[in-house]
C-alpha cells in the first residue's frame, strides 16, 4: 500500500517536472521569435511614448489662416483662396474662392464653398475639381457635412427657419421648414431614413432648446423641449438618438422613449462618440476625460492635469489636444505625452505621421518610445 502511494507521488512529481520542461521549451521558442519579442517590448513600452518631430513644413497657420487635413492632404484657407498641399508640404493646387461673402466647410468627403448671399454652393474633390453645384436661391447661414450629406441652413423669413439636405451627388433629398426657433445643428441616421435637428427658441425670454425628428420627406415625427438647456451635440446610435446639452446626456429611441439620462458635472469642452463609447472632456477644476458606455454607465474617469481643448480619434486611440500639449489615451491609461512651446492650432494624423499645426508652421513627427527619441 505504501509502495503504491509512493509511486503515485513520484508520478505526480514527474508530471509537474514534465509540464515545467514543456513550458520552458515553449517560452524559449517564443522568445527566439523576433515578432514575439518585438510585441513584448512594444507592450512593455506602450505607456511611455512621446512625439518625435522629424521635420517642419512652412505653411502659415496664423491669424485668419485656417488649416485642416482632408483625405491625407493639407488644406489651407485664407481670405480669398484654398490651397492644397501633400503631407510633405508640396503644393498640389490652388483655387480662388469665387464669392465675396462666403462660407467654407471642409468635410470628410468634399470641400464646400458657399455664397452666403445667393446661396450657391460649390463642392470640390481632393484634386480641387468641381464635382457639383447647388443653388437654393436664398441666403445661407451655415453649412456642414454629416455622413456624406450636406446640411444647408437658411433663413427664408424672420419667422421661418429652413434646412435643405443635399446628398453626395448634389441632389436635394430633404427640405425642412419650421417656426420652432433657429436651427443650430443636425444629423442623419446611418440608413438615411431619419433626420434630427436642434433649434434654439428665446421668444419668451426663456432659453428653450428643441430636438426635432423628421422623415426625409419633411414630416415632423416628434419633438422634445429642454428649458434652460442648450443642445450642443446630437447623433444617431442605430435608430436611437443621443443628445448632449450643457447639463446632461440623454438617449431617446425613435419613438421618443427616454432610454437613459445622466447629469454632466462641470463645463463641457468636447465630446466624441467612437468605437461604441462616448468620450466626454469636461473641466471640474481640473480636466477630466469620462468614458461612458452606450448604456449610460461610466467605464473610466481619467483625470488630466494639463489644460486641454479637443478630442481627436485615430484608429483605436484617443488623443487629447491642448494649447501646448498632446496626450494619447489607450484604454484608461496615458500612452503618449508631448508638450511644446508653440501654440497648437490643430492636430491630425495621416499615414502614421503626426501633424501639429502650430503658430510657427506645421511640425511633422512620429509616435516613438520616449527612450528612443
Amino acid at each position: 500500500m505504501k509502495q503504491n502511494t509512493k509511486r503515485r507521488t513520484e508520478n505526480k512529481n514527474n508530471k509537474k517536472i514534465g509540464r515545467f520542461i514543456l513550458l520552458f521549451i515553449i517560452v524559449s521558442i517564443a522568445l527566439s521569435s523576433t515578432t514575439f519579442r518585438n510585441n513584448i517590448i512594444e507592450f512593455l513600452s506602450q505607456k511611455n511614448k512621446t512625439i518625435s518631430i522629424e521635420e517642419k513644413i512652412n505653411i502659415n497657420c496664423n491669424n485668419n489662416i485656417k488649416v485642416k487635413i482632408f483625405k491625407d492632404n493639407i488644406i489651407q484657407q485664407n481670405n480669398s483662396n484654398l490651397i492644397s498641399y501633400d503631407i510633405n508640404g508640396n503644393k498640389k493646387w490652388e483655387k480662388p474662392i469665387p464669392y465675396e461673402k462666403f462660407l467654407v466647410h471642409i468635410g470628410n468627403e468634399k470641400i464646400y464653398m458657399g455664397n452666403t448671399v445667393s446661396g450657391e454652393i460649390t463642392a470640390l474633390n481632393e484634386n480641387g475639381q468641381v464635382v457639383w453645384k447647388y443653388e437654393p436661391k436664398q441666403s445661407i447661414t451655415q453649412i456642414f457635412e454629416q455622413k456624406g450629406n450636406l446640411f444647408v441652413l437658411l433663413k427664408p423669413s424672420n419667422d421661418l427657419n429652413q434646412v435643405n439636405v443635399v446628398n453626395e451627388k448634389g441632389e436635394l433629398v430633404s427640405n425642412l421648414v419650421s417656426n420652432e426657433g433657429n436651427f443650430i445643428y443636425g444629423n442623419i441616421s446611418n440608413n438615411e431614413k431619419t433626420l434630427a435637428l436642434t433649434a434654439l427658441d428665446t421668444s419668451d425670454n426663456i432659453i428653450k432648446s428643441k430636438l426635432l425628428l423628421y422623415s426625409p420627406s419633411g414630416n415632423l415625427l416628434w419633438q422634445e423641449s429642454f428649458e434652460n438647456e442648450i443642445l450642443q451635440y446630437i447623433d444617431f446610435i442605430g435608430e436611437d438618438i443621443i443628445i448632449v446639452s450643457d447639463k446632461k446626456i440623454s438617449l431617446f429611441n425613435k419613438n421618443k422613449k427616454l432610454l437613459w439620462s445622466r447629469d454632466i458635472s462641470g463645463k463641457i469642452k468636447d465630446i466624441k462618440i467612437y468605437n461604441n463609447k462616448i468620450y466626454l472632456l469636461t473641466n471640474q477644476g481640473t480636466d477630466l476625460l469620462e468614458v461612458v458606455s452606450l448604456k449610460g454607465r461610466t467605464e473610466d474617469n481619467i483625470e488630466i492635469k494639463e489644460e486641454l481643448q479637443t478630442i481627436y480619434s485615430y484608429k483605436k486611440h484617443i488623443f487629447l489636444v491642448g494649447k501646448n500639449n498632446v496626450i494619447g489615451i489607450s484604454g484608461n491609461d496615458k500612452f503618449v505625452e508631448y508638450s511644446t512651446n508653440n501654440n497648437i492650432e490643430y492636430f491630425s494624423m495621416a499615414n502614421k505621421k503626426v501633424l501639429l499645426f502650430t503658430d510657427s508652421g506645421v511640425k511633422v513627427g512620429y509616435i516613438v518610445n520616449r527612450n528612443a527619441k
